[in-house]
C-alpha cells in the first residue's frame, strides 16, 4: 500500500491506495481516505501529517502480510467470498440471439395490452427462463434463487415474476411465435419456408392420475385439461401432454401447439398450419412433409392446392401447397403393395444422388459377391396412382443397409423371445402394463379347461415381416415435371432434424417431466423450451455460416448440437477483486473457439477482464433489431 496526496488551494488531502494487476495492466483502488493535513495532525497529535501517513501505510502492509503468513502456517485455505462467484459467460452468445429474435418488441406489445400490470419486466423474465433452460435447466424456483445469480449480467427476479410471465406468455403465445418468425426472417440467411416439417411428440407429467373435472368444479376443470392418458413415447404409465412442432427447411422451429395427451395427432396439423400460413408472405408456396402417422387423407387434401385455388379449409395466402409424406407399404392396396415389393424395375444414381442414373439393377440382382459394393446405395422406382380422385406419385426405395439393420434388430428380439418361451412365462406382464389385468384361460376345442400351455417363437410372423425389410415408400403430389424422385427422397430424408429437435428438448433442455398442473403454465413451459430450441438452432446456423466446412449442418464435421451446448454451459468466468475483474475458468475447445469467432466475443478468451470490459460485452449483445412497422414490414 502507498500514500497519494492531492494539493488544493487551502489544504492537502491524503489517501491510502492498493495496486493490483488485471488483464496485463496495473490498476489501483482506494483503501482508506485519511483526510487533510490539518485533520490528520489534530486527530493523531502529530506535526508531520505526510510522515505519519507513510508510516501508517507501512504498518497496514506489514499487518496484512503477517495475517497471510499466520493463515499459511495454520493451514487455512482460501475460501471464496460472496463477491467472488462463478458466472456462466457462454449465455452471452445465447443472449445475443435472444435479442435478435425480437422478443423485446413482442413483450412490449404484450405489456401495452395490459397497462395495469406493473412491477416486473416481462422481457427480463422470459430471457431468464430461456437462458436458464439453456445454461442449467431447473425449476422456476431454482431459476429465481440460484440460476439467475450464476448468469453474467443478471437481474434480480422473484419467483412470482416468473409465474406472472408464464401466464402472459401463454395468453399471447401466437403473437410471440409470429414475431419471432418475422424478426428471424430479417436475420442473415432468412427463413427457408419452401419446405415445412411437422411431427408430434409427448411429455410425461409427474402425476399418477389424469386431469378430470369430476368433483373439482367447473373453474378447475377448465384450467386442467391437458394431462391425459395416451400412448407414451417412453412407454410410461404417467399421463402425458402432446406437443406438435413445425420447422422450416433448415430445421429452425417455426411454430408449436400443445394438446391433451389423448388427442390424435392427425387432427393437429390443420389448425397449426392455418396459423403458420398467416406468418408467410402473401403468395408463398410450401411443401408439407410429415411421417406416415400424420399422412391421413384429410392432411393430404389440405396441402393438395394450386396457386390461387380456394379450399374449404381456411388457409391464408394463395400460394401452392404440396405434400411429401411417408407411406406405409403395409397400408397400400394389394396391387400397389406388390409393385413396391417387386424386386424388378429399380434404378439408382451412380456415384451419389447427382450421379448418372442406372436402370434395371435392384434387389433382384444383389448377390453375396456384390452386396458390399451396394451397401450404401439407395435404389428407387416410381409410379402415379389415383386414390378416390386424389392423384399422387409413389416413390419406393430400397436400402440394403436398412434391411440388414432391421434383420439384426429382429434377430435380437427373436432370441429374447425364445428365452422367454423357454422359461414358460410368455404371458407374464409388468405390473404397470394394462395387459396385466387381462385374465387368460386356456380351453380345449371341447370347452374343457387346459392344464398346460405351450409357447414358441412365431417363425411365420417373422418370415412375413422380412418381406418388407429394406423397403420404404413416399407419397407426394410433386410429379416428374416438378422434381425428380431423388429430390422427393431428399426432402423426406430431412425429417431427422425434427426428431433431433425432440431429443434435444427432452434430453438436453430437460423439458420432461413437467411439474406444472395448470394448462396455461404447461403451455408456457413448452413455449420457453421452444424459444430455447430456436436460439440453439440459430446459434448452430451462425457457427455453420462463419466456420465453413464440407458439412453445412455441422461446420467442418466437428460441432454437433451437444458439443455447442456443452461449450456454452462450460464457458465460465470467476468474479474476483470484489467485482472489479473476471478471470476465465474453462478449458478451450474447438467448439468454444468457433462460437467466440462466430459471435465476435473473442475477449472472453483473454486471461483477465475488467468489469468495464464485461459491461461493454453485455451492452454489445443486447442490441435489438429495428422494430417492425405495422402495415409496412408486417
Amino acid at each position: 500500500m502507498y500514500i497519494q496526496t492531492r494539493k488544493g488551494k487551502a489544504s492537502t488531502r491524503s489517501c491510502m491506495l492498493r495496486s493490483y494487476r488485471a488483464n496485463g495492466i496495473c490498476h489501483s483502488e482506494v483503501v482508506e481516505k485519511l483526510g487533510t493535513d490539518r485533520e490528520i495532525m489534530e486527530r493523531e497529535g502529530v506535526t508531520d501529517a505526510l510522515a505519519w501517513a507513510q508510516a501508517y501505510a507501512r504498518a497496514r502492509t506489514e499487518e496484512q502480510a503477517g495475517q497471510r503468513e499466520d493463515r499459511r502456517k495454520a493451514g487455512h485455505r482460501h475460501q471464496k467470498s460472496p463477491s467472488s462467484r462463478l458466472k456462466v459467460a457462454g449465455t452471452l452468445i445465447a443472449e445475443a440471439v435472444f435479442h435478435l429474435m425480437g422478443i423485446d418488441h413482442a413483450c412490449g406489445e404484450i405489456m401495452a395490452l395490459h397497462p395495469r400490470i406493473e412491477g416486473f419486466d416481462l422481457t427480463e423474465a422470459l430471457k431468464l427462463m430461456v437462458l436458464g433452460t439453456i445454461a442449467d435447466p431447473t425449476s422456476k424456483l431454482g431459476l429465481s434463487t440460484r440460476c439467475q445469480r450464476s448468469l453474467l449480467g443478471h437481474s434480480e427476479l422473484a419467483p412470482q415474476h416468473l409465474y406472472r410471465a408464464l401466464d402472459l406468455a401463454c395468453a399471447h403465445m401466437d403473437l410471440i411465435m409470429e414475431r419471432v418468425f418475422q424478426y428471424t426472417s430479417r436475420m442473415p440467411g432468412g427463413r427457408d419456408t419452401s419446405r415445412l416439417y411437422y411431427d408430434c411428440t409427448n411429455f410425461y407429467c409427474e402425476v399418477e392420475q389424469e386431469d378430470c373435472d369430476s368433483g373439482r368444479g367447473d373453474s378447475w376443470g377448465k384450467e386442467h385439461t391437458l394431462r391425459k392418458y395416451g400412448k407414451s413415447k417412453e412407454h410410461r404409465p404417467n399421463p402425458i401432454v402432446q406437443m406438435g412442432l413445425m420447422t422450416d427447411a433448415d430445421g429452425i422451429p417455426v411454430a408449436m401447439c400443445v394438446n391433451p395427451g389423448n388427442t390424435s395427432e392427425q387432427v393437429t396439423l390443420a389448425p397449426l398450419e392455418a396459423k403458420v400460413m398467416a406468418f408467410l408472405p402473401h403468395g408463398s408456396g410450401t411443401t408439407m412433409c410429415t411421417d406416415s402417422g400424420l399422412a391421413s387423407r384429410a392432411n393430404r387434401e389440405l396441402n393438395n392446392r394450386l396457386a390461387g385455388e380456394s379450399k374449404s379449409v381456411d388457409l391464408a395466402g394463395d400460394g401452392e401447397r404440396h405434400f411429401v409424406v411417408s407411406q406405409s407399404i403395409k397400408g397400400l392396396k394389394g396391387e400397389w403393395q406388390e409393385w413396391a415389393l417387386d424386386p424388378t424395375g429399380w434404378s439408382y444414381a451412380e456415384g451419389g444422388r447427382r450421379g448418372r442414373l442406372r436402370h434395371g439393377f435392384g434387389p433382384s440382382t444383389l448377390t453375396e459377391g456384390n452386396k458390399d459394393q451396394f451397401m450404401d446405395t439407395l435404389f428407387f422406382k416410381e409410379r402415379t396412382i389415383s386414390d378416390r380422385g386424389l392423384d399422387q406419385r409413389l416413390v419406393a426405395s430400397f436400402s440394403l443397409k436398412y434391411r440388414e439393420f432391421l434383420r439384426a434388430l429382429r434377430a435380437g428380439k427373436a432370441e429374447r423371445a425364445g428365452k422367454i418361451a423357454a422359461r414358460g412365462d410368455a404371458e407374464s406382464w409388468a405390473e404397470g402394463n394394462p395387459k396385466s389385468l387381462i385374465k387368460v384361460t386356456h380351453v380345449t376345442p371341447d370347452g374343457q379347461v387346459a392344464t398346460r400351455a405351450t409357447a414358441e417363437v412365431d417363425l411365420e410372423k417373422i418370415a412375413q415381416a422380412e418381406r418388407f425389410d429394406g423397403f420404404y415408400c413416399h407419397a407426394t403430389n410433386l410429379f416428374a415435371k416438378d422434381c425428380s424422385a431423388q429430390v422427393v427422397m431428399a426432402i423426406s430424408g430431412r425429417r431427422w432434424e425434427i426428431e433431433e429437435s425432440f431429443r434435444i428438448m427432452k434430453s438436453e433442455l430437460r423439458a420432461r417431466p413437467m411439474y406444472h398442473s395448470k394448462d396455461s403454465r404447461i403451455k408456457a413451459h413448452l413455449l420457453v423450451v421452444f424459444l430455447a430450441l430456436t436460439v440453439l438452432r440459430l446459434i448452430e446456423r451462425q457457427v455453420a455460416a462463419k466456420c465453413k466446412g464440407p458439412n453445412p449442418r455441422h461446420p467442418n464435421g466437428r460441432h454437433t448440437m451437444p458439443e455447442l451446448l456443452r461449450a456454452i454451459r462450460t464457458m465460465r468466468v470467476i468474479e474476483c477483486l470484489s467485482g472489479k475483474g473476471y478471470e476465465p475458468d474453462y478449458d478451450d475447445s474447438p467448439a468454444a473457439t468457433s462460437l467466440l469467432e462466430a459471435f465476435e466475443l473473442g475477449e472472453l478468451a483473454f486471461e483477465q477482464l475488467t468489469a468495464s470490459e464485461v459491461r461493454h460485452l453485455i451492452n454489445r449483445v443486447r442490441k435489438n433489431p429495428r422494430k417492425l412497422r405495422p402495415g409496412v414490414d408486417v
